[in-house]
């Protein structure tokens, strides 16, 4: 917060992101309401396997916008394919109906990494968030320090690439592509 109050006059917003911070319940509110006490905007971003507190932070009026990211269609079998860990797939399901239900700002999140996801998955996810304000398909870039030390020298999805999959879904309202460079 110190940081913040020296930067007060060039910060004008504050994203909370992962590991998931959902997950540091009360800890998580109190910080929220101490960036909004210096009149900062609070963004929030989640993979969306707690809806309580998502819906908690909502109704609190402690985030702004919200940045979900779904990182394989919603079926079990799939997610821990591409996650490497199930996931209460019901609670992800409530989480994107409490966000588009919200009236705040938001976006669905993608981030795309070569092999794990195929054409076919991306355009399962656009359906379950059918009818949603934005998707972004993040590029993924290969960084030094990842879990799996495979995804360290792997070649980022294609600006071109990208572009196809985002032209081939429909039902959301702005789809965006987000690359190394913007």
């Amino acid at each position: 917060m110190r940081y913040l109050m020296d930067k007060q006059n060039n910060v004008q917003a504050v994203v909370v992101t992962g590991g998931e911070p959902t997950l540091h319940g009360q800890r998580l509110m109190q910080f929220l309401e101490e960036v909004q006490s210096y009149g900062l905007m609070t963004r929030i971003e989640t993979n969306g396997a707690n809806p309580f507190m998502l819906r908690t932070l909502i109704e609190n009026e402690l985030v702004d916008s919200i940045v979900l990211d779904i990182k394989a269609p919603l079926y079990p079998k799939r997610y821990l394919e591409a996650v490497g860990k199930t996931a209460v797939i019901s609670k992800i399901k409530r989480s994107i109906y409490l966000v588009m239900n919200s009236g705040i700002d938001y976006e669905f999140r993608t981030v795309i990494v070569p092999g794990q996801l195929s054409a076919r998955d991306i355009q399962s996810i656009a359906h379950s968030i059918h009818g949603a304000k934005r998707f972004v398909l993040h590029q993924f870039v290969p960084f030094s320090g990842t879990i799996d030390k495979k995804f360290e020298s792997i070649s980022p999805t294609s600006y071109d690439e990208l572009i196809g999959l985002a032209q081939k879904i429909s039902g959301i309202q702005e789809v965006r592509v987000k690359t190394q460079k913007g």
